[in-house]
């Protein structure tokens, strides 16, 4: 699994907050460094856009090597927007071993106390929520565009989190990576609607009717919080993905034909 890799590492990006974490590796990606053409220049980690499959893996590998640790078992989620929750067991991940194209499954979540796996969620919009805890150890990635948050699909990693591996929810660190902000996120006016339930806050303080657009990340910091985290506990990458397009791929921001960027993160022993 190791190379160079080199190319990747100036274009990896981490959440503050987690960087220091002993039995925490994660790092995330922008659009730059890797070996995809357009559409899909440079660094996509999907295989399911048009690209060459060897390109994405190659790609792959650049960013997993910026981990800086040895994953024995690739997870990927199926992302189709849902609220289905993955655990992914030692036993599973030690049957699968390690392949380019991943362990799969469809859940737009995942969660672990497995040391060594490496969970990949893809992202070009949607926000990526990463949960941590370091008691337990315990590790997830929530895929939550606008349709898994009106699903409450963070809420239910929490609480996967807690019944299944133990966590508590005021032990958690959340991390939100870059994503469409309120600025450039318009939505019809059935978004916000479904959004409103999914809180106890007031949604309004969160949206602009003017011009039909939601802050998602405080919806979820939101969610979060009413699901036990604790305020000092959740940190937000607040670069908006359609602004910034030179960095990320965005879904809306390059017309529907785009590339993917990715977020990796794996518990070490």
């Amino acid at each position: 699994m190791r190379g160079n890799g080199r190319e990747a590492l100036s274009t990896a990006h981490r959440f503050a907050a987690l960087s220091n974490e002993k039995c925490l590796r994660h790092v995330y990606s922008g659009r730059q460094g890797g070996v995809s053409p357009a559409p899909f220049s440079s660094l996509n980690m999907s295989v399911s856009v048009g690209d060459e499959p060897e390109r994405v893996y190659e790609n792959r590998r650049r960013l997993i090597e910026a981990l800086d640790d040895t994953g024995h078992c690739l997870a990927i989620g199926g992302q189709v927007h849902g609220a289905e929750v993955w655990e992914v067991t030692a036993t599973e991940a030690a049957a699968a071993g390690w392949r380019w194209d991943g362990h799969r499954r469809t859940a737009d979540a995942m969660i672990t106390r497995a040391s060594g796996v490496v969970l990949l969620s893809l992202f070009a919009d949607c926000p990526i929520v990463l949960l941590f805890d370091s008691q337990t150890p315990a590790l997830g990635l929530v895929h939550s565009g606008w349709r898994g948050t009106a699903s409450r699909i963070v809420s239910r990693a929490v609480e996967e989190m807690s019944t299944r591996l133990g966590s508590r929810p005021e032990s958690l660190r959340a991390a939100i990576t870059p994503h469409i902000q309120r600025c450039c996120f318009e939505v019809g006016p059935e978004v916000p609607e479904a959004l409103s339930v999914t809180v106890t806050a007031p949604i309004e303080q969160w949206t602009d009717s003017a011009r039909s657009t939601v802050d998602l990340s405080q919806v979820l910091r939101s969610q979060l919080l009413d699901a036990g985290v604790l305020p000092e506990h959740c940190e937000v990458d607040s670069t908006c993905t359609r602004c910034d397009r030179e960095q990320y791929f965005s879904h809306r921001g390059d017309g529907g034909r785009s590339g993917r960027n990715g977020i990796v993160a794996l518990l070490r022993d």
